[in-house]
Order: C-alpha cells, then sequence, then structure tokens
C-alpha cells in the first residue's frame, strides 16, 4: 500500500496545535533575533524606555546594561559571545517592529471613522513600537483622535472625552496582553467610530467571556502580562474589568459588548445612547454587569430596584418600569433571587453564577459535597 506525504507548513492551524503539543515553551521566551552584537542589541531595543519604566538610572557600562536585560528575559547570552533577542524582550520594547518580518503584524493598528460606518475612513495609523515602550504614545494618539463632548460648568466651555479614558486604556491594554501572539497575518485594531470604538484581537478568550468580572485571570501569555502590569500599563490581578465597567457605569454608558469572532475577541464600549433607543438585550447586559460588579465589590450584596435606577439614570418614578427590566434579566437567566423568599420590594439580585455558588454552599454546609 503506498503512501502520501504533504508538508506540514501547508496546515499552519495543525501545524500551530502540534507545535503548542510539542514545545513547554512560550512565544514570549522564544527567539526573535538570532545572534547579535552589543551593539545590535542596544540599537533594536529601546533600553531607554525600560529604565525609565522600571524607575531605575541606566547603567554606565554597557555589560551591566546588557545583564540587567539578561535578567529580564529580554535577551539570551550565546556561547560565541553573541546575543539572542528574545520575543518578549523585542514585543515589549522593539525600536520599531517591523524591523523583524515575523513581527509586522503585531504592530497595533487605530482606524478612525467619520461616522458609525466602516466606509467613512477617515485616517488610520499604524505603531510598530514594543508595547511597553510606545504604550503611552498608542493611548495619547487614541485621547487625542477619539470624539469628544461640549459641556459647560458654571459658564466655563469644556470638551469631555465621549468616551471614559480609563476603560478605553484598559481594554486597548487587554487586547495587547490576551492576543493569540502565534496568530499570523493579524494583529490588534482599534477602529473608532462616533457612536463606539471597537478594539479586536487575536486569540478566542481562555474563559467565558460572561465571566470576565469573577474569573480568577488568565492569560496565554503571562510574562508580557506581568511586565505590563508592572509597568501599571495593566491593572493587577484580573481587576481591569472591573475597572471598565465602573468608569462605564458612572457615565451611565452602555454596557460594553463582549464578542467573539473567527477566533479573534472584539470588545465594544459605546458612547451615550438614551434609555428608550437600548434594546432588550442592551439592558439585560448591562444588569447583568451591574449585578457582577456590585457582588464582587461588595463581597455578595446584590442589586435592587433602586441600584437599577442610579445605573440608568432614572427617577423614582420609573420604578415600574425598572421591575419589567429586572424579570427581562431574571427570565432569560442573567440574575437570580439573593433570597426567594424576600419579598418583591425589598428583594435583592445576584449574577446567576453567584446563585449557583450558595447552592453549592448550602450543600456542603448539609454534607452532600465531597
Amino acid at each position: 500500500m503506498g503512501s502520501h506525504t504533504r508538508r506540514l507548513n501547508d496546515f499552519p492551524d495543525k501545524e500551530k496545535r502540534l507545535w503548542r503539543l510539542l514545545d513547554d515553551r512560550t512565544f514570549e521566551s522564544g527567539t526573535a533575533v538570532e545572534c547579535v552584537q552589543d551593539s545590535d542589541v542596544l540599537r533594536l531595543l529601546d533600553y531607554q524606555s525600560y529604565f525609565s519604566l522600571a524607575k531605575v538610572p541606566i547603567p554606565k557600562h554597557t555589560s551591566t546594561l546588557l545583564q540587567t536585560l539578561e535578567h529580564e528575559n529580554f535577551i539570551c547570552h550565546r556561547d560565541d559571545g553573541a546575543w539572542d533577542i528574545l520575543n518578549l524582550g523585542f514585543l515589549a520594547f522593539a525600536r520599531n517592529l517591523t524591523d523583524i518580518d515575523s513581527f509586522r503584524r503585531k504592530s497595533i493598528r487605530i482606524v478612525k471613522y467619520s461616522g458609525i460606518a466602516r466606509y467613512d475612513k477617515n485616517r488610520q495609523e499604524e505603531f510598530p513600537v514594543g508595547y511597553a515602550s510606545g504604550f503611552a504614545t498608542i493611548i495619547d494618539y487614541v485621547t487625542q483622535i477619539a470624539p469628544t463632548d461640549e459641556t459647560f460648568n458654571g459658564g466655563i466651555r469644556k470638551q469631555e472625552p465621549r468616551f471614559p479614558t480609563a476603560a478605553v486604556r484598559e481594554v486597548i491594554a487587554n487586547a495587547l496582553i490576551h492576543q493569540d501572539l502565534t496568530a499570523k497575518g493579524t494583529g490588534p485594531l482599534v477602529e473608532i467610530f462616533e457612536d463606539c470604538i471597537e478594539v479586536l484581537n487575536p486569540g478566542a478568550p481562555l474563559i467565558d467571556s460572561r465571566h470576565f468580572l469573577d474569573a480568577p485571570p488568565k492569560s496565554r501569555n503571562d510574562k508580557l502580562a506581568s511586565l505590563l502590569r508592572r509597568f501599571g500599563i495593566c491593572e493587577e490581578l484580573g481587576s481591569g474589568w472591573d475597572r471598565i465597567v465602573h468608569e462605564i457605569e458612572l457615565r451611565q454608558l452602555p454596557a460594553p459588548r463582549i464578542e467573539v469572532i473567527s477566533d479573534s475577541t472584539r470588545i465594544t464600549i459605546y458612547a451615550a445612547k438614551p434609555l428608550a433607543e437600548m434594546s432588550s438585550v442592551d439592558r439585560r447586559r448591562a444588569i447583568y454587569l451591574h449585578a457582577c460588579l456590585r457582588y464582587i465589590v461588595t463581597r455578595g450584596n446584590g442589586i435592587t430596584n433602586t441600584s437599577v435606577r442610579q445605573r440608568f439614570g432614572m427617577d423614582r418614578q420609573s420604578s415600574a418600569k425598572v421591575s419589567r427590566f429586572l424579570t427581562e434579566a431574571l427570565n432569560a437567566g442573567d440574575i437570580v433571587p439573593a433570597d426567594p423568599n424576600a419579598s418583591r420590594k425589598f428583594r435583592q439580585y445576584i449574577p446567576y453564577w453567584a446563585g449557583d455558588l450558595a447552592d453549592d454552599q448550602e450543600l456542603d454546609v448539609l454534607g452532600y459535597l465531597p
């Protein structure tokens, strides 16, 4: 019986899965550039930004400087006396990501549209800089070109960001950290419309998107995540989504949307929208995230008719309408009563998964769980 051999690189998805099974190394520990001299390391890596972010002075001697970069696992000393620049170092502190072909699509791309449709493209910029060294520049640019709204305070005119800057910053940081760095032909993308900002990164989430607030932090790029947290670029211990939802609730904006599309993740942050224009899905998403945030921040408290009215900026006369909104979320399984026996007037609601936790705790007390 004859045999037929096919080239593995003709099947990139299978090749990627196979290498993951065979190689315990992470992408960050791989090699970006092999066999370079001291001067090449200093030319390719923005070491000045590293020492600035680390808040330590730049060593006077090149040998000491290189030893510091090696200690951070940015570079690796070879037996022949030369250096290998590792992926972590190049991704975080490259002066220009396009210097290496395999990193060209790792640059973050920012597209601004004049309206609410993609055919209204206004401008496009690519930032081929290291994620750590260039993050502040990226956020400054997004803040500069994102829409603003004119407000008056005490007769003084002021331009306010249409989208919460802290939330946008955290979403972009998450996109960089949680992307699938092994994906080819794609990279992080920020699209700015008049009514929303969409941030897309390669790779589906490693946890269910409905558990972004309550699940323990999990990243496919732990070394990169740890580095960016150290430098204050993203939140610690998975609290980034708490911050995102909190900032959005403070402004009483529509809840952020999480979508998984063809092995990519897209997060959308919306501008203000009248409650009358929000769909049932929009309201339910806001109530669910409100319940998650309140349960986590207060260590077990639920949402109420009053808290939901405050979330949507509604007055006391809207209590009956809010009760209908809560019933929508309840019937959809997004929330459950904290105490089913409580009177409807004083009833609190918690996320559906918190109800499961309460059931497990009761079973544990009764001795039904191992």
